[in-house]
């Protein structure tokens, strides 16, 4: 009966770390999400300005293109 209870005490030692262990894990990968989801909003907005930029850079040279020929 002293073996069983001793297995039974390793046993429960052994899930309260298994899970303080997920817990862990949880709290980082939470972490990690949120850093992650502020790296891609940033990146999202870079690439609009570029693209807005790119656009604008596109139709000046047009413009000019159109100038050119005119001439």
């Amino acid at each position: 009966q002293m073996r069983n209870r001793d297995s039974a005490l390793r046993s429960r030692e052994r899930k309260k770390t298994y899970v303080k262990d997920l817990e862990m894990k949880s709290r980082f990968l939470e972490f990690e999400c949120r850093r992650l989801q502020q790296a891609l909003a940033l990146c999202c907005a870079e690439n609009h300005a570029l693209r807005v930029r790119a656009f604008s850079l596109e139709a000046s040279t047009a413009r000019q293109e159109s100038a050119v020929l005119r001439t």
